[in-house]
């Protein structure tokens, strides 16, 4: 009998191909790992609110980010690398989705 993965999208079927780790040391895994992430993204990775996310832009601490059209994003590499150091760790799907999610759900401290 072969396992089956599941990533947190709801509407992404299972698959038997095992999720991938995404490399602390924000090397490229295919072409999702090119894409910035959003604040929206990088709040339900870090499973914090969008509130908390202005707050460690404003007191200067939590991800580095850069602004692009108004709009806060943030290098894959440098989310990545922040979460390791904070020990979380980042999945890709394998399955329809091809998204990015973190392995466990705790939350992080700013």
């Amino acid at each position: 009998m072969a396992t089956l993965w599941s990533c947190p999208q709801s509407d992404c079927p299972p698959t038997e191909i095992a999720p991938v780790d995404v490399p602390a040391s924000g090397e490229a895994v295919g072409s999702e790992s090119e894409r910035p992430f959003t604040t929206d993204e990088v709040a339900a990775l870090l499973n914090v609110t969008l509130d908390t996310i202005h707050e460690w832009h404003k007191e200067g601490t939590g991800l580095p980010g850069y602004q692009m059209h108004k709009e806060s994003q943030y290098r894959r590499s440098d989310v990545v690398r922040w979460l390791a150091e904070q020990g979380v760790f980042l999945a890709t799907c394998q399955s329809d989705c091809c998204g990015t999610y973190r392995l466990g759900f705790t939350t992080v401290e700013g």
